[in-house]
């Protein structure tokens, strides 16, 4: 009843876009894959863990399965704005984590 009530669906496809719209076209973005705000974002890099790492300290919590990948999994109830503050650190983290920090 919940989900049809608060037409939860349709959220989760219309934040789970703001993730692939502020992701994509980023240098080091290869693909984003997945449904909805069930994410994986390839690599070009190894960084994953690096930015896994810093993330954690900077608010979303994502994870790395492989070392030139992001699993991104946030609660369906998400918000919009939230969903644009996640992608903002995750930006400036890809912006910032180098090759050398994930070797080290």
């Amino acid at each position: 009843d919940t989900i049809e009530r608060d037409d939860l669906l349709a959220h989760v496809v219309e934040v789970g876009q703001r993730f692939r719209d502020g992701l994509a076209g980023h240098p080091r973005v290869t693909d984003i894959t997945g449904r909805g705000l069930f994410l994986g974002v390839v690599l070009a890099d190894p960084v994953a863990a690096e930015i896994m790492k810093a993330a954690l300290s900077a608010g979303p919590i994502v994870n790395a399965p492989t070392p030139d990948r992001l699993r991104i999994v946030p609660p369906l109830i998400l918000t919009a704005e939230q969903a644009d503050d996640a992608v903002a650190i995750l930006r400036g983290l890809l912006d910032t984590v180098s090759v050398a920090e994930s070797s080290a």
